[in-house]
């Protein structure tokens, strides 16, 4: 047993590296390394996207090792290690084809496979799912949709069944014209024009079109002013869409309340509607590498479920039921904020955890985010790429691997067993010590585990994530706290306090990214880095029992670390492209000309005004 903890504190086999410890390496978790086998087969089809013979092939052979690996291999332990090296190569597999047939195979009454990818009219019916409101210069701009489709035709009394989701622009209002208010859970039959998204063709910028494709978005257009008929409210059974509505309705309320700024802060931690939030404050939670409190995450419904579960306790509900009422009140805030996937992620851990208690079972961490993200990438293979899904689940990661590492690594560098102290004030010192301790630990480990996938999506690398994280998360959930509290009908009079946390987060955030060092513009880090960054990390979770000692990784986490943010020093500047202005006399035009090869001639007008 450690040294670190004195005799009788932990049962026999629970100290840190064994196969019985929660966190170890050694412990058996079959759901966490299929989870993990199916995810390198999502990212293979991907990069790879092989063929329906060779899909067909690599199913096969799956099949064939399965069952040599279960009938014809005698000896307990070689069979053990074959079955292992099988259920992996079947997950991979598994993963290829779901990716491939929700991504590149879709059905024939998918929309991509009715409409042409250029530039076409039809009608179509379907539901509303997300309504987007931005802000464009602090005025309102366009409405987006994002419409379910039903049915798709080239005359609104001839529609044949369609599948697929659509994000259409709203028609423009007439000057003086209100526009006419959609929300979501409607049903509507519309006029659009639809076309394919167009693709990026220059390097190193955000792929919209790729970025729709994910969400299963692969035609976009614009609805016809006068052609959107609303036909009514999706069935009851829809509760997804009727809780959305309910958000917005609430969004709507919060505007007209706090005003612009502290409304698009509370809706998005609280809604996941993250319509008024201005680009500048946008930019400034990114710069401080809080900008995962803007998006709805496990985080916000992890608190909530918390708090729900104190609650139910205080009131003397027993285990069981309590995790009974919080599983069913996490799966409805899930819908009532979108359903994005962190959110799913969060509440498939709560559902899993909750499990454990109704079937009297102890539940895994790594087990149970294993079979979080296999149950959403079944579904969803394309949320893989996400960053949402990515930041979510690396976070809860690095929390469940990293800082147990870190913990014991500080208790055993110390040397002093705290369970040993008994003096009060002494203990007093030590709780205060331990709570900033493990609030430290636990902001390193979120930020290690991110902070490839935040490099990655949002090219930058946050110097300061580590103090502001310790102090905007537990603003943000004094926020989402007071922004609950505020939506109660009379309590008009608590507004500047209620106010104080959305004043408090946003000045944090503007006084930190203002800051000449706040964060480090970076591309996309290479591979390799990657690779030995993921290296490192397992290295602290492997090994934290013998080599993983505070010292060691006082040195290992900040290299790893400044070899992520400088690896974009040694890569070659992307190709800029060509521009030519061309002076006619009677006016003048523009030749861009891409590095991939594409060229746009822009007529720019007679006083060069577009």
């Amino acid at each position: 047993m450690d040294s670190t903890f004195p005799p009788g504190l932990l049962p026999q086999g629970r100290e840190p590296g064994s196969p019985r410890d929660a966190s170890g390496a050694r412990r058996r978790r079959p759901l966490f390394w299929l989870a993990l086998a199916f995810a390198t087969g999502i990212a293979a089809d991907d990069v790879l996207t092989p063929g329906l013979p060779a899909l067909g092939g690599l199913l096969i052979s799956a099949a064939l090792a399965a069952l040599g690996a279960g009938v014809l291999l005698r000896g307990e332990r070689l069979r053990g290690l074959v079955c292992f090296a099988a259920a992996a190569f079947a997950g991979f597999a598994g993963g290829t084809f779901t990716h491939a047939l929700k991504a590149r195979f879709p059905g024939a009454s998918d929309v991509s496979r009715r409409t042409p990818a250029a530039s076409s009219i039809a009608w179509l019916e379907g539901a509303v799912v997300e309504v987007r409101r931005p802000q464009v210069n602090g005025a309102r701009g366009r409405e987006l949709w994002t419409i379910e489709l039903s049915s798709l035709g080239a005359k609104p009394d001839d529609l044949a069944p369609a599948s697929g989701l659509v994000q259409l622009a709203a028609p423009a209002c007439e000057p003086n014209s209100p526009p006419e208010e959609i929300l979501e859970g409607q049903r509507l039959r519309v006029l659009a024009r639809l076309e394919a998204p167009a693709s990026a063709t220059l390097p190193d910028i955000f792929d919209r079109a790729n970025y729709l494709a994910r969400q299963g978005i692969r035609r976009v257009g614009e609805s016809a002013r006068g052609r959107v008929e609303v036909l009514g409210l999706t069935p009851w059974w829809r509760v997804d869409l009727h809780l959305r509505r309910w958000s917005g309705a609430l969004a709507a309320r919060n505007d007209e309340r706090l005003g612009p700024e502290r409304a698009g802060l509370l809706n998005a931690l609280l809604l996941g509607r993250r319509d008024n939030i201005g680009p500048g404050d946008s930019e400034a939670f990114a710069r401080t590498g809080t900008a995962h409190l803007l998006a709805i995450s496990g985080l916000h419904v992890q608190a909530v479920a918390a708090l729900m579960g104190w609650l139910l306790a205080r009131l003397g509900f027993s285990k069981r039921r309590a995790a009974l009422a919080v599983l069913v009140f996490s799966i409805a805030y899930a819908l009532f904020t979108g359903a994005q996937p962190p959110v799913v992620r969060a509440v498939a851990m709560i559902a899993v955890y909750a499990g454990a208690f109704l079937f009297f079972r102890a539940p895994d961490p790594l087990t149970t985010l294993g079979a979080a993200a296999l149950g959403i990438l079944l579904f969803a293979p394309d949320d893989l790429f996400l960053a949402g899904f990515q930041l979510s689940v690396l976070a809860v990661l690095a929390l469940v691997t990293l800082y147990p590492s870190l913990e014991a690594a500080w208790l055993r560098w110390r040397g002093i067993p705290e369970a040993w102290i008994v003096d009060p004030e002494e203990k007093t010192r030590l709780r205060w010590s331990r709570g900033l301790r493990r609030a430290c630990f636990v902001s390193l480990a979120a930020w290690a585990g991110s902070a490839p996938a935040v490099a990655w999506h949002m090219g930058n690398f946050t110097f300061f994530s580590l103090g502001t994280n310790i102090v905007a998360v537990p603003l943000s959930m004094l926020g989402m706290a007071a922004g609950a509290v505020g939506m109660l009908p009379g309590l008009s009079t608590l507004a500047p306090a209620l106010n104080l946390p959305f004043d408090l987060l946003l000045g944090l955030n503007r006084t930190v990214s203002a800051w000449p060092l706040a964060s480090l513009d970076v591309p996309p880090p290479p591979l390799a880095v990657c690779v030995i960054y993921a290296a490192v990390m397992c290295w602290v979770w492997m090994g934290r029992a013998r080599s993983a000692t505070f010292p060691r990784m006082a040195l290992m986490l900040p290299a790893a670390f400044a070899a992520l943010a400088v690896s974009s020093f040694f890569r070659a500047p992307p190709e800029n492209p060509r521009l030519t202005v061309f002076d006619l006399g009677r006016g003048r035009a523009a030749l861009v000309e891409t590095p991939g090869g594409e060229a746009a001639l822009i007529d720019a007008g007679g006083e060069g005004q577009g």
